[in-house]
C-alpha cells in the first residue's frame, strides 16, 4: 500500500513535472539525473518510480504539460480566432516560432541529439502518440479549411506536418545570422500564402 494519499500523489507528481521542466530546460534529458529530480522534490530516489517508469516518461509528461500551457492557447488565439485562413496560419506560424525562440524546453526537444535520446529510451508507440497528439491539436482546423476548399486536398496530417516543420527554422538562427528575422518572415508569409492561395481545383 502506498504511503501517499491521493492528494499527496497529485502534489508530488506535479512537483516532479515542474522539477523536470526546470532541469530539462537547462540541462536536457541526458544530463539530468533522477537523483537531482527527487532531491528537488524532497523524496527518495526510489519513490520516483511510483510516479514514472523512467526519466524519459517524465520528459514526455513535461512536454505534454508545456503543450497545454503554450501550444493550446496559441492554436485557440490564431487558428481559432481568424476568419481568414491565410492570416490565421501566419499568426500561428509566427507564434510557434516565437515560442520556440524563447522557450528552452521547446528548443531542446527539436535538437537532433535530444530527440534521438528520447527515441532510444521510449517505445516507438509512445513517440508516435506524442507526435499524433501534437498534430491533433490543430488538425480540425485543417480539415475544416479543406472542406471549405481553402487548403489543398492532401492528407490532412501531411499538411499538419508541413506546417510543423517550419518550427525547425528556429534551430538555425545562428547559421542564418543577422538576416534570420527577415528570412523567418518571408518563410511564414510564403507557407501561409502557398497553402491558402494555390489553385485548389
Amino acid at each position: 500500500m502506498s504511503p501517499f494519499t491521493e492528494d499527496d500523489r497529485d502534489r508530488l507528481r506535479e512537483a516532479l513535472i515542474e522539477a523536470g521542466r526546470d532541469r530539462f530546460s537547462r540541462y536536457g534529458l541526458g544530463k539530468t539525473t533522477i537523483g537531482e529530480l527527487t532531491d528537488d522534490v524532497g523524496i527518495a530516489q526510489g519513490t520516483f518510480y511510483q510516479f514514472f517508469d523512467s526519466k524519459a516518461e517524465l520528459y514526455l509528461a513535461v512536454i505534454e504539460r508545456e503543450a497545454e500551457r503554450v501550444f493550446d492557447p496559441l492554436v485557440e488565439n490564431t487558428l481559432g480566432a481568424y476568419d481568414d485562413p491565410e492570416r490565421a496560419l501566419e499568426a500561428f506560424l509566427r507564434g510557434m516560432l516565437e515560442a520556440i525562440e524563447t522557450n528552452d524546453l521547446a528548443r531542446s526537444l527539436l535538437t537532433q541529439d535530444e530527440y534521438a535520446l528520447l527515441r532510444r529510451k521510449l517505445p516507438a508507440e509512445a513517440i508516435e502518440e506524442r507526435r499524433s497528439s501534437s498534430v491533433e491539436r490543430f488538425l480540425s482546423h485543417i480539415i475544416q479549411w479543406q472542406e471549405q476548399g481553402v487548403l489543398p486536398a492532401e492528407n490532412p496530417e501531411t499538411i499538419a506536418n508541413a506546417i510543423r516543420s517550419v518550427a525547425f527554422l528556429a534551430l538555425h538562427r545562428e547559421e542564418i545570422g543577422e538576416d534570420y528575422e527577415a528570412a523567418r518572415d518571408v518563410l511564414i508569409r510564403s507557407v501561409a500564402a502557398g497553402l491558402t492561395r494555390e489553385d485548389q481545383s
